[in-house]
């Protein structure tokens, strides 16, 4: 039996959904460190800062409005390894148009999440996808590709044209669905290098909702952890999946 990490007794483990294969042992002694630390009523890091200034929602004010505070977690589990990190994919390049599901609305800025990953993590190179054609881009250490991650046979496309790249961190900020989610991650786990970090945004905290997600984790064999990061406004969809492929560089799921 694997020892607990994180105690059951803690004051933060209610917000713990659930910890899936070896994910207490991978995260638990960070979790516990960060609720225990006062990162999430300290002042702003410098990641909420970046995010903030390039007009991403991860960070502590977007639009006026305090939303998701993301950036204190990210902050806390990259800081020591940002200068080692060389490759960073994030699905959602963020459309600013009305006709897209999960669109930011005009005020958004589209890139503005990929655009704070290059400044935060200055040797990498970042890669995008989004369902919405008109907000591609390219810039210097950043590339943007279609895709729709409703559909598998678009998620294997996309990776038939970077067929050489594995990521440090991947994150999926595209359409916040549980089939969605799931299907993308069906068809990119095996795209994450050994022991990187596959993160989910945005997953909306009713139980239904959390207990598919919570049947889909426990049927596989990676390592992780749904959990709720607390929130003085937003207690709808300001939860997290981390998992990992458990050092493994081959693929560990059909898609």
């Amino acid at each position: 039996m694997q020892k607990q990490i994180f105690p059951r007794s803690h004051e933060a483990w209610p917000l713990v959904v659930s910890f899936y294969g070896d994910g207490e042992q991978w995260l638990g002694h960070d979790l516990l460190d960060f609720f225990d630390c006062g990162a999430l009523s300290g002042p702003r890091t410098e990641l909420c800062q970046i995010m903030t200034e390039e007009g991403s929602d991860k960070g502590s004010t977007w639009q006026g409005v305090d939303w998701h505070n993301y950036t204190r977690l990210y902050h806390f589990l990259f800081s020591h390894v940002r200068y080692e990190i060389t490759s960073v994919f994030e699905l959602g390049v963020g459309t600013s148009f009305n006709d897209v599901p999960s669109s930011m609305g005009e005020g958004g800025v589209p890139g503005a999440s990929l655009r704070g990953w290059r400044r935060y993590f200055p040797r990498a190179t970042i890669l995008g996808a989004d369902i919405d054609n008109r907000i591609l881009f390219s810039e210097d250490r950043i590339s943007t590709y279609y895709v729709d991650q409703l559909c598998g046979s678009a998620i294997d496309n996309l990776w038939r044209k970077l067929p050489d790249e594995r990521f440090d961190v991947i994150i999926d900020d595209g359409l916040h669905s549980f089939d969605a989610n799931t299907t993308f991650f069906r068809h990119s786990i095996k795209k994450l290098k050994s022991l990187g970090y596959y993160i989910i945004e945005d997953i909306i905290t009713d139980p239904h909702n959390l207990n598919k997600y919570h049947e889909f984790f426990s049927s596989g064999p990676e390592s992780g952890v749904i959990i709720r990061i607390p929130h003085h406004i937003n207690n709808c969809d300001n939860c997290l999946g981390i998992f990992t492929n458990n050092g493994s560089d081959e693929p560990r799921r059909d898609g």
